[in-house]
């Protein structure tokens, strides 16, 4: 975390980092070969509900060749309910 907080602060990496969120993103359609989602949909399937992360896979799903989301479960460790249903 030290490492990025002191990359992001240098006035070089702006063009690096682009401050978007799910479920739109600002990218073109395949702009990316991988789109990796880690730590956030399905663990938090008590907070974000079907909805959601339907639409937010759709959209790794549109801006990238590949989609590979980890962890499946959710906090409690139990499988996202939201998982089957996507």
């Amino acid at each position: 975390m030290q490492l990025f907080l002191a990359d992001y602060a240098l006035p070089t990496s702006a063009s690096f980092y682009i401050n978007a969120q799910l479920p739109q993103l600002p990218f073109e359609d395949k702009q990316f070969d991988l789109a990796l989602c880690s730590h956030f949909l399905f663990l938090y399937s008590e907070h974000y509900d079907l909805e959601f992360h339907l639409h937010a896979m759709l959209e790794l799903c549109r801006v990238a060749r590949q989609v590979r989301v980890y962890p499946l479960i959710g906090l409690d460790n139990t499988p996202s309910p939201h998982l089957g249903l996507i």
